[in-house]
């Protein structure tokens, strides 16, 4: 079975910076950036549409002082995007890495909607009774899930 998540872009790809976190429009594009420590791999996910599929599936190659980041060029305000993340799922740890599931960009100024919890698709476990946190949930929840947009700061 091919891999959900495989990097699938025609955009224009370079190193960005790790600095400021979350999404940072530029001359050229976007510069994302995600803190994680833990994570194995992070996957920018880009939109058309709020409930849409994602038109570009980026891996984030590069990692600085426990942080994700790539400049993506052409990229312009108003673009909407989410994050996948891998990593263990060891919730006795504190670990609950789940690529099933849609981030939300915590450092993103704008988003689309207000989160809905249809079927407690936003839970990264099995909510059924008895499975416990220690079952991990593989529905997918990226047509439900917010997206963050990319804002143009500049004030005149």
């Amino acid at each position: 079975m091919p891999d959900p998540l495989a990097h699938r872009t025609r955009k224009t790809i370079t190193r960005g910076s790790h600095y400021p976190l979350g999404a940072t429009l530029t001359t050229a594009g976007v510069n994302f950036a995600l803190y994680s420590q833990h994570a194995a791999e992070v996957f920018l996910l880009l939109f058309d549409k709020p409930d849409g599929d994602p038109t570009d599936i980026i891996r984030l190659e590069e990692r600085d002082k426990f942080i994700w980041h790539a400049h993506v060029n052409g990229v312009k305000a108003g673009q909407l995007y989410g994050y996948k993340v891998r990593g263990e799922y060891r919730p006795e740890w504190g670990l609950r890495f789940n690529d099933a599931k849609l981030l939300l960009d915590p450092y993103a100024k704008a988003v689309t909607a207000k989160f809905r919890n249809i079927d407690n698709l936003l839970l990264s476990y099995d909510a059924q009774p008895g499975a416990g946190e220690a079952v991990q949930d593989h529905r997918d929840n990226t047509a439900i899930v917010p997206k963050a947009i990319v804002v143009d700061d500049a004030f005149d």
